[in-house]
């Protein structure tokens, strides 16, 4: 899977992280700042003959720190 998040409503999406393993996972971003928006989407991908065929995007999570 590869997770990608922005910041603010007009950041870009950036790659965060990349899991692996077949495995049911957990991910936690840490150091996220007091009063931001945060934007994350999930996608699923699959190697074939050494490239990353991907799959569409989740629905966008939108996380707000308080």
């Amino acid at each position: 899977y590869q997770i990608v998040m922005k910041t603010g409503t007009k950041g870009k999406y950036k790659s965060i992280k990349t899991i692996k393993k077949n495995k049911t996972v957990r991910f936690t971003k840490k150091r996220l700042k007091k009063g931001k928006k945060y934007y994350f989407k999930v996608r699923a991908y699959k190697s074939v003959d050494g490239r990353k065929i991907y799959g569409p995007y989740s629905k966008v999570k939108k996380i707000t720190i308080k």
